[in-house]
């Protein structure tokens, strides 16, 4: 009896981290002032995800979102822009998700937010404003893949 007063606490709290593990799969976009990166799996199954958006300059930029339609690719969406930085408008065959909002600040720096990613395809992720006007692509881009049923 006296081994169950241990083991049940201990099993508690490695249910608790797996938990908050989970949820926290290191699932971000920085940017340093040169470049935008994706960090995390290259694959996400669809569904609410959340991600956090580190901006390691002094610049204000915004996160923009969008979804390949009619069968385009992330590599026709980069041919697009002449050299890095430079603004272009987005393509009709790109598409914004249902961005579901920020979630306020993450601890170590950066903003949290969701997306709703209920359709299978390639997304890409851009840094960009209107004033002065620029676009940075983030690479890699993410596939978002139908949840395989277990």
């Amino acid at each position: 009896m006296k081994n169950f007063a241990v083991i049940i606490p201990l099993l508690i709290v490695t249910l608790l981290m797996t938990a908050c593990a989970s949820s926290d799969e290191g699932i971000e976009i920085i940017w340093d002032g040169k470049e935008c990166r994706y960090t995390g799996p290259n694959e996400l199954p669809m569904g609410e995800q959340k991600f956090v958006y580190r901006n390691l300059s002094e610049e204000e930029l915004d996160l923009w979102v969008g979804r390949f339609i009619d069968g385009h690719t992330f590599q026709e969406y980069l041919d697009m822009q002449g050299e890095p930085g430079e603004y272009y408008d987005p393509p009709s065959w790109l598409v914004e998700p249902n961005q579901k909002g920020t979630e306020g600040d993450a601890k170590d720096g950066g903003e949290f937010f969701s997306l709703a990613l209920d359709i299978e395809g390639e997304y890409a992720f851009v840094l960009g404003s209107y004033s002065p006007l620029s676009a940075w692509n983030c690479t890699p881009q993410l596939k978002v893949i139908e949840a395989k049923s277990e």
